[in-house]
């Protein structure tokens, strides 16, 4: 497995997923044929697509998988991840098995 996203319906979350260092050479070879999705490597790797509901046991509001686009909504989101169980031992055990060959990609940008 070389990479797991978010499936949400037909929708796919490239930023909200987990990439082994093994996709840098799809990821190269769509860059130089000028694909520029974010999902354009996708069938040249092994890729496990998530639906919400098997992870809603460890976020139950999916909010780790908020879109944030504005200074506001990223203020917002760090006041409720503060009082969020998110910071509790059971999601700091689970950060812990993330294999070390993975990267974790999420975006943030304001307007």
């Amino acid at each position: 497995m070389d990479a797991v996203v978010l499936r949400q319906g037909e929708w796919l979350e490239p930023l909200h997923a987990v990439y082994r260092r093994s996709c840098l050479p799809a990821i190269e070879t769509a860059i130089r044929a000028g694909q520029q999705s974010a999902f354009s490597f996708y069938d040249r790797v092994q890729v496990r697509y998530v639906d919400p509901a098997e992870i809603a046991h460890l976020d139950p509001e999916l909010r780790s998988f908020r879109n944030i686009n504005t200074p506001e909504e990223w203020r917002l989101a760090l006041a409720e991840a503060k009082a969020s169980e998110l910071t509790s031992p059971r999601w700091s055990s689970w950060q812990d098995r993330i294999d070390s060959n993975c990267y974790c990609i999420t975006s943030t940008r304001s307007r």
